[in-house]
């Protein structure tokens, strides 16, 4: 319980490393919204982590916006934030095949290095 009280929001959380930071910081006291774009593991993941799931695009500002707003107005503060949400199942060597074109670049780019900055703005 050393997180009671404290309100986390964890980006990527439908599976693996996210939906694993989820579960900690849940089972550690702290409230945590999940934000993700695709339906797809959230389902699961509420069922193995309490928490509150919220649609987000992490390359569309307004959405952050929005996001951290909502976390903010549900628990009255946003204390904790994981971005861990980015595009892509593949391969480091396929991100890197992709990302040698330059729609693939782009979209890497915005995922990662934009709505990295988006976040730290929103929040």
């Amino acid at each position: 319980m050393k997180l009671y009280t404290k309100t986390a929001l964890v980006t990527g959380a439908g599976s693996g490393i996210g939906e694993a930071i989820a579960k900690r910081l849940s089972e550690e006291g702290a409230y945590v919204v999940i934000g993700g774009k695709k339906s797809s593991g959230r389902h699961q993941c509420w069922q193995r982590v309490a928490a509150e799931f919220t649609s987000v695009d992490v390359t569309k500002q307004a959405d952050m916006k929005r996001v951290v707003e909502r976390a903010a107005e549900t628990f009255g503060t946003l204390d904790i934030l994981v971005n861990n949400a980015g595009v892509g199942k593949a391969g480091a060597r396929e991100q890197m095949r992709c990302a040698s074109r330059s729609a693939g670049w782009e979209r890497l780019k915005s995922s990662f290095i934009t709505g990295s900055h988006l976040w730290r703005m929103a929040a």
